[in-house]
């Protein structure tokens, strides 16, 4: 790449241009047997009320517990306190 380019002559045979090498990467091509591997899911059923119940509580768990987070990652007073005002307003209980 940056090597110099020596002198060529325009009026070529072939257009001025230089013959193209042609690269072929790879070597040569295997006949391959596509293997399929089947992965069982996992399925959970559950009555409709007992899912909406257990979802809210688990939310409720994880808001509150980001809030703790935040106020323990609060290094003074005043950062703890406005952390504490902030998620007052946002209705989340901080003990």
């Amino acid at each position: 790449f940056l090597q110099r380019r020596k002198y060529e002559r325009l009026n070529k045979l072939n257009g001025g241009r230089k013959p193209l090498r042609v690269v072929k990467l790879g070597g040569r091509q295997h006949k391959m047997a596509w293997k399929l591997k089947f992965v069982p899911k996992l399925k959970f059923r559950f009555i409709k009320s007992a899912v909406t119940v257990c979802a809210k509580s688990w939310l409720k768990r994880i808001r509150d517990g980001y809030g703790r987070m935040m106020v323990d990652l609060a290094h003074s007073e005043f950062n703890d306190r406005i952390i504490a005002d902030i998620y007052k307003s946002i209705g989340i209980n901080i003990q």
